[in-house]
């Protein structure tokens, strides 16, 4: 198992930071927020949303002071931002202040398919009020901010009846709490299902091509790799804790399930 003690994150799409980092431009006097989006693989063959707007706001009241950030309204498939891959979604260079939410708001193309039927996603408080998340950060002058929003598609969707309704799960990796835990098994044809856990949380995800990868805040966890029942692999799980550090970067070595007898 390798640890890299980093700020500054490399993943297949863009260099983001999970924790506050200290930036030098022609203003020191400003801060500089980026906002990147992910998304726990699900098992679906997409799920898009059409996101329209972020915004943030600097007080806790739900319906005023919202303020845009630069965005371009943009339709993500977000299995595509599985396995490390990312999006920036969101970009502003401001005074320095202390936003205490974001919001997403999102537009009427939201989709969903599955085996081959395309679905539309009901998302009626999203194109409303918007997806208001708890961040409280204090942007301070001369430095750069890079909350990653993981996305949770397989928790987010409910079906009722025949339709499909979004109830987003969304996860902040952001500041001086949070980290990365990623690996990859050899079986990179085998999708399969991945949790990290410990005595209070467990998160789950799915393989990408073999790859998979959780933002999370520091604490002990363990990990299980459930292949699919039909394949010839067996159930994977670490005897070893993983302990994660604020800003730690951890890569798991490379694991080759076992074959059935």
């Amino acid at each position: 198992m390798r640890k890299n003690l980093l700020f500054l994150l490399a993943l297949p799409l863009l260099t983001f930071c999970i924790a506050s980092c200290s930036i030098k431009n022609d203003s020191p006097s400003t801060a500089i927020l980026k906002v990147y989006l992910t998304d726990a693989p699900a098992d679906y063959e997409e799920v898009k949303i059409d996101l329209q707007k972020v915004e943030y706001n600097t007080t806790d009241d739900a319906e005023k002071g919202w303020v845009s950030l630069t965005a371009q309204p943009t339709v993500y498939d977000l299995l595509k931002l599985s396995g490390g891959s990312t999006a920036l979604i969101a970009y502003s260079e401001m005074s320095p202040l202390k936003i205490k939410q974001l919001r997403l708001v999102l537009g009427t193309k939201n989709t969903l398919k599955v085996e081959g039927k395309e679905y539309p996603l009901e998302t009626p408080s999203a194109q409303q009020s918007g997806l208001k998340i708890k961040f409280d950060v204090d942007m301070r002058a001369g430095s750069m901010y890079m909350p990653l929003l993981d996305f949770d598609a397989a928790k987010s969707i409910v079906k009722a009846g025949d339709k499909y309704i979004l109830k987003p799960v969304i996860k902040v990796a952001n500041n001086e709490d949070s980290g990365i835990i990623k690996g990859k098994i050899r079986q990179s044809d085998v999708k399969c299902f991945v949790k990290l856990y410990n005595n209070k949380d467990t998160f789950n995800t799915y393989t990408k091509e073999g790859i998979y990868a959780f933002y999370m805040k520091e604490g002990t966890y363990k990990l299980k790799i459930t292949p699919p029942v039909t394949s010839q692999y067996l159930v994977f799980d670490s005897e070893k804790d993983i302990v994660l550090k604020k800003g730690e970067n951890i890569t798991l070595d490379l694991i080759d399930l076992k074959k059935k007898p």
